[in-house]
């Protein structure tokens, strides 16, 4: 504890203080001011003063992507099934977000991706790249392609957000962003199911790490009740999020 260190210098104010809420028992004190750290204006946030939202995304659907050393042909190298097919002892997850990790696996592996969050994704993404008159990264007011990260904790996804946003807009896995930043960072979270299961996702390190790379702004799309049911530092961190009304449906934020 004695070398926890106790001032951030990256992220807006709102979004140091859930982080510290959750993972720095509240010792966590802000360098940057509200000012420095304005997000993208023109944009329907929720609070003005908090720049963080959670697009509930409540109709997705998780597809699991297993991928197998031995096939007889290229169609039978990556088999989808819906999410009730497999079970949690089942699962053998792609944990380093990348092909390496199911490789090294012996080409057994687990990924996992959502096209309905890929879909809201790529439709903020967009939004944020049409608004003009703000100060994000560059002096001429535009939110540019270079200032927005994409992250996801699953391969599968990583390589669908990939394809689907704009040119130029960093897409990594969780594992991938470690101590890097951006001025604006969306997150998919991907697991959406019934059975209240969401694997590594779980894992408090890899979520402090994916809701700490934003400097000005941090839009987070997923499943609030699959993610707030299983797991108890999601659930904080949502029910943080919905004391302050930041928890909104897709069509909401985008004005659609």
């Amino acid at each position: 504890a004695s070398n926890l260190l106790l001032t951030q210098y990256r992220m807006h104010p709102y979004i140091a203080a859930l982080a510290s809420k959750s993972f720095y028992f509240n010792r966590l004190k802000s360098q940057p001011t509200e000012i420095e750290r304005a997000p993208p204006p023109h944009i329907n946030w929720p609070n003005a003063r908090a720049p963080v939202v959670w697009l509930d995304v409540k109709d997705g659907v998780e597809r699991r992507e297993v991928q197998r050393q031995n096939y007889s042909s290229s169609r039978e190298k990556s088999r989808f099934v819906q999410n009730s097919a497999l079970s949690e002892e089942d699962e053998n997850e792609d944990e380093g977000g990348s092909d390496d990790a199911w490789k090294r696996n012996g080409g057994g592996g687990l990924s996992v991706s959502n096209a309905r969050e890929v879909e809201v994704v790529k439709n903020v993404v967009a939004h944020l790249m049409m608004v003009e008159g703000g100060k994000c990264g560059g002096n001429d007011g535009i939110v540019k392609a270079e200032d927005i990260g994409v992250i996801s904790p699953y391969a599968a996804q990583a390589r669908a957000l990939s394809c689907a946003v704009e040119a130029g807009v960093e897409v990594k896995s969780v594992d991938g962003y470690q101590g890097r930043e951006k001025e604006v960072i969306v997150v998919s979270t991907v697991r959406s199911n019934t059975r209240n299961e969401i694997g590594f996702v779980a894992d408090w390190r890899r979520l402090n790490v994916a809701m700490t790379r934003a400097r000005r702004a941090l839009i987070i799309v997923g499943d609030a009740r699959t993610l707030s049911q299983s797991s108890h530092v999601w659930r904080s961190w949502i029910t943080q999020l919905r004391s302050k009304h930041l928890v909104v449906a897709p069509t909401d934020f985008l004005n659609l």
